[in-house]
Parts: structure tokens; C-alpha cells; sequence
């Protein structure tokens, strides 16, 4: 029987990461005068921002001090988290998940995006646990976030849900040995086969609930 649900923020409730897309290539533009495309970022849904800057520095010839970068990213994006809109059912799922479910945030950004969103939106009462980077010393699709939200919620992993964005988020929760349901928000269907259930969004609550209740 499954008794929590947790969740990724960024892909997931939070319809942040075109933002965070708009604000490295602003830095980019500023910092160094160069230009990155939009399909630049098609596949880096989830990927770590010291990736995601090498790889910008690698494909120009770009020799700088990344830590300074996403330091200076860090602290931009905190109070710009606060205008981050939720996705469309995002916020009567949770309200009605967290009346059976534990509910956990297991996010790959920073703890202070994640509390500034959920506050915000006033939304922080659902969850029994929030998760951040600084939470877990390997990323996804490492299994390490979820299986420290099982731990700090006291389920096992068979008895937990994951809803997930990403490919290395899917990829994750089934190395932690739980079952995972897909939002087409970032990624389109084929790249997110190995999901248990695949759905639009959080929108679709009923599908999502009728899935979980039936494990």
C-alpha cells in the first residue's frame, strides 16, 4: 500500500524552468556577449547548474570561474522564485494528496528556491518534508533524494510515488525501487517510457490518485 507521494518542484508544481533558461542566457549576454539558443537547453531538463554552465564554457571557449557564476545565479533566483507560477491543478492536488499521502518535495534546486515557492503560493503546509541540493551529495538520477525522503518520512520505498519531470528524475526513482509517474511538461511522452503512468500534469489528478490507490 502506498502511504507517501513525493514530488520534484521545478518541471512539476513549479513552471519555473523556461525562467531559469531566460536568466542563463541573461548572464550569458551580459557576462561573456554571447547569444545561447533557446534548443540549447532542450535536454538539460534537470541537469545540475555547474553542467549545464560547463558545457556553456565548453562549446564557446569560455574560461572563467563557474563557482562565481552560480553563486551569483543562487542569489538572483531566490526572490525571483516568488513569481513563479504553479502549474494549472498543481495546488488542489496537493491539498487533496496530503489528506491521505505524506507529501515530500525532492528537488535539485537549492532548499531556499523550494521554501520561497512554497511559501509563496502558500502551499508549505502539505508537505511533511522538503528536500533540496544540498540535501544529498549525488544527484539524480542517483537515487539518493529519494530514498533520504523515505527514510525522513518512515515509509519504505516500495510505499512511496514519485511524480517526476525528467528523464534523470524517472530514472532515479526507479533505482530507489519506486513506482513513478511522468508530467508531460518537459519532456515528450517517448523519452519518458519507463514511467509507470504517464500524464499531462498535475491536472489530472483523478488519473493520478486512481493510479496511486490501485498499487
Amino acid at each position: 500500500m502506498i502511504k507517501a507521494i513525493l514530488l520534484d518542484l521545478d518541471g512539476v508544481i513549479a513552471d519555473s524552468e523556461k525562467m531559469r533558461t531566460q536568466y542563463v542566457q541573461k548572464v550569458m549576454r551580459r557576462t561573456f556577449r554571447i547569444s545561447i539558443p533557446d534548443r540549447f537547453f532542450d535536454n538539460l531538463f534537470g541537469v545540475k547548474d555547474s553542467e549545464i554552465i560547463e558545457r556553456i564554457f565548453a562549446r564557446y571557449r569560455i574560461i572563467a570561474p563557474i563557482d562565481e557564476i552560480i553563486v551569483n545565479k543562487k542569489k538572483d533566483l531566490v526572490p525571483m522564485y516568488k513569481n513563479v507560477r504553479m502549474f494549472p491543478g498543481a495546488e488542489v492536488f496537493l491539498k487533496n494528496a496530503s489528506k491521505k499521502y505524506k507529501l515530500a518535495v525532492c528537488s535539485s534546486s537549492w532548499r531556499a528556491y523550494v521554501h520561497v515557492f512554497l511559501k509563496s503560493h502558500g502551499i508549505e503546509r502539505h508537505f511533511k518534508a522538503v528536500l533540496g541540493r544540498e540535501d544529498v551529495t549525488k544527484r539524480k538520477p542517483h537515487p539518493e533524494i529519494y530514498l533520504k525522503a523515505a527514510k525522513k518520512l518512515n515509509v519504505k520505498p516500495p510505499e512511496c510515488v514519485v511524480i517526476e519531470d525528467s528523464v534523470v528524475g524517472v530514472e532515479a526513482a526507479k533505482r530507489a525501487g519506486m513506482k513513478c509517474i511522468a508530467v508531460l511538461n518537459s519532456y515528450p511522452r517517448k523519452k519518458l517510457k519507463k514511467a509507470d503512468l504517464i500524464v499531462r500534469g498535475l491536472k489530472e489528478r483523478e488519473k493520478i490518485l486512481n493510479f496511486v490507490r490501485s498499487l
